[in-house]
């Protein structure tokens, strides 16, 4: 089964930067006890918050309404003395103050369902590759693997053009156990690095996924893509998510979108996801409305069970 997400942006994901994320950053902890401050809310806007992006829960949006809904009380009460005592100009600027308030609760209460219907998606590392074999990339990864265990609300998506490393750097349990809530992810490019799905599919995942992105070369995807047939060994399932794209920048090199249209009809055969995430001319991104028509997709995958 897919989630389709056609003509629809993908604002779910939240992105983080090399620099990762910390715990016990102070924008990000759930609030009970304290009153929020702007800065509270603000830094956390979006889910996108620079540091601790992965900790923005319902659970701060929910206590942050809870908030808002026991000043809009209190300011109540205000207004209500106030007119008993004949202030009507002050008890007009209380009113309207009263109405912001619970305009800003609503909204709040609004993005709590959201989250809480919704799962949403960490693109972690998008400027390194957490798979590198250095010394100093190694307290980084296991305070990663750490963060991913505590946060079983969101799908990790892990990409590396480094996929032989996924077995020696991922936790031992969770190669016997794989998480749920990690999608194992690699680069290929062009034909030339189809090696690296053939290593990732060793590995055992909910998802497998690829980017195809920057596109520079046709790829044969026959073989690599869709769950197995019944009977079939688990390493012989192939990749079900697809995400594909053009170069971008100022030396960005061309690419035809027949790739991308080859690459999306193996998806539907094998029955794997199929993901269109920019087309760009002369290295600047083409806005989405202006796609072709049959580029316009964008599904994700549904994460199964691994079995032995």
């Amino acid at each position: 089964m897919l989630h389709h997400e056609v003509e629809r942006a993908d604002h779910q994901d939240v992105a983080l930067s090399s620099g990762g994320c910390r715990a016990t950053h102070d924008r990000c902890r759930p609030v009970h006890d304290i009153r929020p401050s702007a800065r509270d809310v603000e830094g956390c806007r979006g889910f996108a918050c620079r540091e601790g992006a992965a900790l923005v829960s319902a659970r701060l949006l929910a206590d942050v309404a809870v908030f808002l809904q026991h000043l809009g009380g209190d300011v109540q009460e205000l207004l209500h003395q106030l007119l008993d005592l004949g202030v009507h100009a002050e008890a007009e600027h209380v009113l309207e103050y009263t109405a912001q308030v619970e305009e800003v609760s609503g909204r709040v209460q609004r993005r709590v369902v959201d989250a809480v219907d919704a799962r949403h998606r960490v693109f972690c590392g998008s400027m390194c590759d957490v798979l590198e074999d250095r010394d100093d990339v190694r307290s980084c990864r296991e305070a990663l693997w750490g963060l991913v265990d505590q946060t079983t609300w969101l799908d990790w998506l892990l990409l590396t053009k480094r996929p032989q490393n996924f077995s020696r750097f991922l936790p031992p349990l969770w190669l016997v156990d794989p998480r749920p809530n990690v999608w194992l992810m690699t680069t290929v490019e062009s034909a030339d690095y189809t090696w690296r799905i053939a290593e990732i599919l060793k590995v055992p995942a909910v998802v497998h996924g690829v980017s195809y992105e920057p596109a520079l070369g046709a790829v044969d995807w026959e073989g690599w893509l869709g769950d197995p047939q019944p009977g079939e060994a688990a390493l012989h399932r192939g990749v079900t998510w697809l995400i594909s794209g053009t170069e971008s920048g100022a030396s960005a090199r061309a690419a035809d979108l027949q790739w991308f249209r080859d690459a999306r009809d193996k998806c539907r055969e094998a029955g794997a996801a199929f993901f269109m995430k920019q087309i760009t001319e002369k290295g600047h991104k083409i806005p989405f409305e202006r796609w072709p028509h049959d580029l316009r997709v964008r599904e994700l995958p549904t994460p199964r069970p691994w079995r032995d």
